[in-house]
């Protein structure tokens, strides 16, 4: 089972669509249904049925919200470590420890919302004893917290490749990172003993980013710079994964931030990768024509 898209669920019926303007004429008509009257604009009731309805309106809207923490696609944090948990029986990977004793102190680092989101909506493959690709790559994610993303492929009947991209550095795994990778997958717990199971490093494609932009007259230069770089900083760092590569066109359109008019990106084609390929941006350098 492939991992569901839930950016493409509707909307789910049981979030209400508000409006304090129909609020409002609801109110003013069970108000007027039970006088006899008509409240007017002017008439000091009125006000008083305005901070209602917009009363009104604000619980339904933290109504809302507390539906949608109940619901995947909507859910963060420890909302989401909650429906994680209860229904996949999947905890979130704890990435580093931290440090208290210093000053000042270390939080510790957790596993992000969008890769534990993933993870658990991987967890009921990895359930199934038949050997699912799925299934693989939950158990190859669960393995360790450096695993950072792994993809499994069968190069023959049988057989099963699995391929991990580390957290550290450019995302070569070391061996020690792949033996813990296929003892997660053992036969008496999880793969099928027909199924020969192999572990590989990620193959790391670089590339670098180094722009030029034009900036229109008016905003500070600088600031623009600024959040064009860390807009490419989050881009390069989303695309860091196996077999999704990086598109050209989608690096420069997200160097154009509000204020920028043109922009040089020496980056001459798109990174291309299979499953078995991660690109990894060694370099990003933006600066004002």
């Amino acid at each position: 089972m492939s991992v569901i898209d839930l950016s493409k669920l509707p909307p789910p019926r049981v979030l209400e669509e508000l409006s304090f303007e129909e609020i409002l004429a609801e109110m003013l008509e069970d108000l007027e249904s039970r006088l006899g009257v008509t409240v007017l604009v002017s008439d000091p009731a009125y006000k008083v049925l305005e901070v209602a309805a917009y009363r009104e309106m604000v619980r339904r809207q933290e109504q809302n919200e507390r539906i949608r923490m109940l619901l995947a696609a909507y859910a963060q944090g420890e909302e989401l470590d909650h429906i994680g948990v209860t229904y996949y029986a999947t905890p979130r990977l704890l990435l580093d420890e931290g440090d208290e004793e210093v000053d000042p102190p270390v939080p510790p680092t957790w596993e992000s919302d969008e890769d534990y989101l993933r993870r658990f909506l991987l967890a009921p493959d990895g359930w199934s004893t038949a050997g699912p690709r799925d299934g693989y790559v939950y158990h190859a994610l669960s393995a360790d917290p450096d695993v950072k993303d792994a993809t499994a492929i069968t190069p023959a009947p049988t057989e099963v490749m699995l391929t991990v991209l580390s957290r550290q550095a450019d995302g070569e795994a070391s061996a020690a990172l792949l033996e813990t990778v296929l003892a997660a997958a053992s036969a008496e717990t999880v793969r099928p003993q027909t199924d020969l199971v192999h572990a590989q490093s990620a193959k790391i494609l670089p590339y670098e980013i180094v722009a030029t932009l034009e900036v229109d007259p008016g905003p500070d230069p600088e600031v623009v710079r600024e959040e064009a770089e860390e807009r490419i900083e989050a881009f390069t760092e989303a695309h860091h994964r196996l077999g999704l590569g990086v598109v050209r066109d989608a690096a420069l359109a997200t160097l154009y931030v509000e204020g920028v008019r043109r922009v040089n990106l020496e980056l001459a084609d798109d990174v291309v990768c299979d499953d078995t390929q991660a690109a990894f941006c060694t370099r990003i350098e933006v600066t004002l024509a």
